[in-house]
Order: C-alpha cells, then sequence, then structure tokens
C-alpha cells in the first residue's frame, strides 16, 4: 500500500516535470531537493532537542510527549 502512494506520487511529479522544458526542469528539481533538505534537517534538529529534554521532563510532560510520538506515528503510517 505504501509503495503504490509513493509511486503515484512519482508519476505525479515525473508528469509535472515533462510539461516543463529547458530551465525550468532544473529549477523545479533544484527546488524539490532544498525543501527537502531543509525538512530533512528542521526535523532532524526537532529531534534532538526533544532527546536533549527528555531527562529534565517531568513524567506527566513525559507521557505526553510519548503520546504526541504515537500520534505523529499513527498519522505518517496512515499516510505511508
Amino acid at each position: 500500500m505504501g509503495v503504490e502512494k509513493v509511486g503515484w506520487l512519482l508519476e505525479l511529479v515525473n508528469k509535472f516535470i515533462a510539461s516543463t522544458t529547458g530551465i525550468g526542469t532544473y529549477l523545479f528539481i533544484a527546488g524539490l531537493a532544498i525543501l527537502f533538505i531543509i525538512g530533512f534537517a528542521l526535523s532532524i534538529a526537532f529531534l534532538i532537542k526533544v532527546i536533549k529534554e527528555i531527562p529534565n521532563m517531568t513524567v506527566s510532560q513525559f507521557l505526553k510527549t510519548l503520546i504526541v510520538l504515537g500520534i505523529v506515528f499513527v498519522i505518517v503510517g496512515a499516510f505511508i
């Protein structure tokens, strides 16, 4: 199921890239790469902040963090 959704997304991007010509294609690919790198870097930075804060958390804060993390995993899993 996840592979089908990724395949559909790649087909959509491929159709969009095929409709562009010349330098527009390279600019589109460069823009996607920049957005991916920024998103990846921000997620890693956020993850490092959360890991550093775990020893300083109270029990209720830790449980809230686990609940939020669980909800995020469920949402991401639903789209994959």
